[in-house]
Formats: C-alpha cells, structure tokens, sequence
C-alpha cells in the first residue's frame, strides 16, 4: 500500500507482485511462500510459515520414536542374549502354542529388524541435523559463468552427468554476474534462490 515499501521488497517476475519479507517462489507450488523453508515432496507441499509448527513437531518426534523403537529392541536382544548365554543356546525354546491361541499379532526380531531399525534411527537423526542446518546456513554465490539451464551438462564430463540432481524442479537460466543464495550443492550444482536486483524491478 506504502509505495515506499516497495524500496526493500524483492519483486517476483512469476507472480507479478512483490514478495513479503522472507518469502519465496515455489516452482512446484506455483506461487510465493511466506517464510519458505524447502518444498518436502514427501508431504507434497512447502515447509513455511503454516506449517513450521507441525514441521518441527515432526523433527523432534521422528528421533523421539525411533529412540523408543531402538530402546524396545536393545532390551529384547539383551534379554534373549542373556538368557542364551546363561542357560545354553538350545536350551531356550519359544513356545509358539501361545501364538497360535493368542489373535494378537507377533512381530518377529532378528537380525533384518536390527538393521531396519539403525537405519531408521540413523535417517531420523540425520535428517533433523541436516534440516536444522540449512536454517542457518546459507552462502551466496556469484556466477561466473552463463548457464541456459540444460539438464544434461555433457560438456561438463561424464563424472558430472552422472552426478546431478535428479528432481522435477527445472533449473535457472543464469547469467555471468548473478547472484545466488545457496543452501547445498557441488561443484557444478547448486540448491538455491537467485537474487533479484532492481533491474527485474523495471
């Protein structure tokens, strides 16, 4: 409303509006997110300001869950180790009677649940810590290069084809002198946001 505000919002070319403060475009979403953090493509939809709650929820109980899980098993192990090691490896006997009268439903334990489990652990915790990073970090980078915004740099060698990204996201035509806000990337890719200046403005 205050064409004075309009001196510190950035413009968005697709929307044709101007950005609220710590907005950003969606390419899968089709518009702009306040306070965008990723669009998940496991929940089909962008991490922003609606959802930031739910989202954090979910960081903190994911690890929580899985740490329940991994607690129920060590003791199992413990427990039927124990009871091996203490009265003889062909001494305990698992008396499937019970199972055949009881309708609940036993979920075997072996050594395919133990892995199934430190994965699931290890892709909680990872997950949480990788996720809470790029929340603070952030690099911005200068192109030094103009890229038209192929998906396939051949030209790049046979190592760097193999090595990109594969997402429905299309990439940016970029040019020599650009600046970009990157979270993660390689040598040749980059995730991230292309900052506009006052020329996109005009």
């Amino acid at each position: 409303e205050n064409p004075q505000d309009s001196m510190y919002l950035q413009y968005c070319k697709v929307c044709q509006a101007y950005k609220a403060p710590r907005s950003h475009h969606c390419r899968k979403c089709n518009r702009c997110i306040m306070k965008m953090d990723h669009h998940c493509p496991w929940i089909n939809n962008c991490c922003g300001h609606q959802n930031h709650a739910s989202f954090t929820l979910f960081l903190l109980l994911a690890p929580l869950g899985c740490t329940h899980a991994a607690f129920i098993f060590v003791m199992t192990m413990y427990t039927q180790l124990y009871n091996r090691l203490s009265f003889g490896w062909n001494t305990v006997k698992i008396d499937m009677s019970a199972a055949r009268r009881d309708p609940l439903p036993i979920v075997p334990f072996g050594l395919a649940a133990f892995a199934a489990t430190l994965f699931a652990l290890g892709l909680a915790l990872g997950t949480t810590i990788a996720v809470g990073m790029l929340f603070f970090i952030q690099v911005r980078y200068k192109v030094i290069e103009d890229y038209s915004g192929a998906c396939c740099p051949l030209n790049r060698g046979i190592k760097t084809f193999f090595t990109s990204p594969c997402t429905e996201e299309p990439r940016i035509q970029l040019q020599k002198g650009e600046l970009i806000l990157a979270t993660r990337g390689l040598r040749y890719w980059l995730y991230g946001d292309k900052v506009l200046d006052d020329s996109f403005l005009k």
